[in-house]
Parts: structure tokens; C-alpha cells; sequence
């Protein structure tokens, strides 16, 4: 016996699960948690509403499987980063401008994040930090042990972070400041120019 798109909500055509998740994060970025409704999630990822049901339950479980698979987006992968054998210098700069060019080619990254500093679910701040961010600070946490800060610093990697999204954030009113001629914060010279910075303050030449 044939099954329908009703037994089976993926079913329809293409990865309906993906289409949803694609739609929640541009929806969520776009407005107030408050002000998306799981109707128009479904109409712009061109599926029925019982079909998110079927796979998040709820709009708190899209909200966080959809934030989940935005972040992972934009970490680094550890995979294209210089291995171990390399010097840190060079493993640093890596890192950092990487990160810095993934979170510069993103226009909603900071409509997201800055909703997340604000949200009290220790939950998922709990389950951002261990599938998304966790994978970085060891490999931050592997390059600290050559240099002055040395292995297991609980600081260093978290100023590295804050140093890496507060570029961006002060960048938005810097270009304001009176006497400011430097470039947009997008600029790649100027990427190079705070992951140069940043590696200097870690290791410098």
C-alpha cells in the first residue's frame, strides 16, 4: 500500500525538515519570538503546519533546533583549520580571520545573537555551548599551550570570543565617530587587520 505525504511529512518533495529550518531562521531573525507564528513558517517553507508539529513538537522546539543549525553554520569548522603540527601563529590567524569572515558575511548574525544574550533558557545556552561552541575553545583551549597563556586558561578563550564579535558590534557606530576613516567592518583588509591584532595579543611575532 502506497503511504501519503500524511504518513510520511517529508515526503512531499525535497527535505521538508531543512525548508523548515531554512524558514524559521529567517523568520526568527527577522521578528520578535513573540510575533512569528508556526502558519507563516509553514507557508514560506511551502509545507502544512502539522508537518513542523510532526517534527519539533512545538514553535519552542523549532526555535531551538533552528538556532542550533544557524550557529552551527557559523563556526569555523575544525576540519579546515591548520593541523596541530603547524606554528600556533599561524594556527591562530586562521582561526580568527576564518571566524571573523564567516561572521562578516552574515547580515542577521547579530539580530540573533543579541536575542540569545538575553534569553534565560540556561537549556540552551547549555546545548549551544556543547554542540556548537565546545569544538572551538579545545582547539583554542590546544593553541594556548604554546604560548604565555598556556593549556587550560578559562579566560583567554572567552576574551578571544568577545574580541571577535565586539569587533562588529562597536564597528557599527565607529564609521560615525567623528575623524573616523577607516574601512566597513566587512572590508577584508580590514579583517586582516583585527585578526592580525588578535594574534598579536595571543602570540606575538
Amino acid at each position: 500500500m502506497r503511504k501519503s505525504s500524511t504518513d510520511n511529512p517529508g515526503a512531499a518533495g525535497g527535505n521538508s525538515r531543512a525548508d523548515i529550518l531554512n524558514a524559521a531562521i529567517g523568520m526568527f531573525a527577522e521578528n520578535p519570538y513573540e510575533a512569528v507564528v508556526i502558519r507563516d513558517i509553514a507557508k514560506r517553507a511551502n509545507v502544512q503546519s502539522p508537518t513542523i508539529y510532526h517534527f519539533f513538537k512545538s514553535k519552542n522546539g523549532l526555535y531551538r533546533e533552528a538556532m542550533l543549525a544557524y550557529y552551527s553554520r557559523r563556526v569555523t569548522s575544525i576540519d579546515l583549520l591548520p593541523p596541530k603540527g603547524a606554528p600556533p601563529r599561524v594556527r591562530i590567524h586562521a582561526l580568527v580571520l576564518k571566524q571573523l569572515q564567516a561572521v562578516a558575511s552574515d547580515p542577521v548574525f547579530f539580530q540573533l545573537l543579541q536575542r540569545e544574550l538575553l534569553n534565560t533558557d540556561d537549556a540552551f545556552k547549555k546545548d549551544i555551548a556543547e554542540k556548537i561552541m565546545a569544538g572551538l575553545y579545545d582547539y583554542l583551549d590546544d593553541l594556548l599551550a604554546a604560548t604565555r597563556f598556556g593549556r587550560g586558561n578559562t579566560v583567554i578563550p572567552t576574551m578571544v570570543m568577545s574580541m571577535l564579535l565586539g569587533y562588529f558590534q562597536v564597528a557599527r557606530f565607529q564609521k560615525f565617530m567623528p575623524n573616523f576613516a577607516g574601512k566597513p567592518a566587512d572590508d577584508l583588509s580590514a579583517l586582516q587587520q583585527i585578526a592580525d591584532a588578535i594574534t598579536d595579543f595571543i602570540q606575538p611575532g
